[in-house]
């Protein structure tokens, strides 16, 4: 199991295992990607159930993640609402959750880079487990690459053999946020790149940011991604969608099992 994709910097890398309740990124003027995205949402939703819906002079702000003059004078109007005081313009822990962020998960994962391109599933299972260190098959079959096979009935085993269980993947924010309430999650699946071309991977969801929005739109996770060898990187993407979630460089992973310790 191996990806392609450049690589990018976290938004917070993660430490030493685990740390329950970690913020989301500090979102200020000039601030970029999905943090800011989702501010913008959040923004958005927040101002329009206001009693004047922000005003006559108030338009909903263009949710492209560049959080411009614009996202600030919002976040401005926002902050004289909800404090009604000023306040300086940037959302932290407090201001997240005073926009509606109810979910706040961070496992603090150590991140284990594969050594070679077919063994993402066992550095994936290292992180899980707390950090550095060579994780066996059991009696799973690997591939002529040391690619765990991917059938579901293998990846069974595997997980058996760590007395992990395997659940369905699911796109419910809420019985996500369940799951990876406990631990973080190892993921398999069948990735697609840019180019069209096909394979199997495994990452590990060690963080969930969400207000509670069945649609997911505003979910952010954290991905501790052992790929590319031999540092592997730290990410944050939109949560699960229809082809899956999207890492670095226009791929898309597709969940085809998630397996999480007892």
């Amino acid at each position: 199991m191996a990806a392609s994709g450049a690589d990018r910097h976290p938004l917070r890398s993660g430490a030493n295992p685990y740390n329950k309740g970690g913020s989301v990124e500090t979102v200020k003027r000039g601030s970029r990607g999905l943090a800011a995205r989702m501010a913008q949402m959040l923004l958005n939703d927040r101002i329009n159930e206001l009693p004047d819906g922000g005003g006559n002079n108030w338009a909903p702000l263009s949710t492209d993640g560049i959080f411009g003059p614009k996202s600030e004078k919002a976040l401005m109007l926002f902050l004289s609402q909800a404090y009604q005081m000023s306040r300086m313009p940037l959302i932290d822990g407090e201001v997240w959750r005073k926009l509606g962020l109810k979910t706040e998960i961070d496992h603090r994962v150590t991140l284990v880079g594969q050594p070679a391109g077919g063994l993402c599933w066992s550095s994936a299972a290292a992180m899980v487990l707390g950090g550095p260190m060579s994780v066996s098959p059991g009696a799973a079959n690997l591939t002529q690459r040391n690619s765990l096979e991917p059938s579901l009935a293998n990846l069974q085993v595997f997980a058996q053999s760590l007395d992990w269980r395997m659940v369905p993947p699911t796109q419910n924010v809420a019985a996500f946020a369940t799951l990876i309430r406990r631990s973080p999650v190892w993921v398999a699946g069948q990735g697609t790149s840019a180019n069209g071309r096909r394979y199997g991977h495994a990452v590990v969801v060690s963080g969930m940011w969400s207000d509670g929005d069945p649609a997911g739109s505003s979910t952010l996770l954290r991905i501790h991604d052992p790929w590319p060898t031999p540092r592997g990187r730290i990410f944050d993407t939109l949560f699960f969608g229809p082809v899956g979630i999207r890492l670095p460089g226009g791929v898309w992973l597709r969940p085809d099992a998630m397996l999480v310790p007892r």
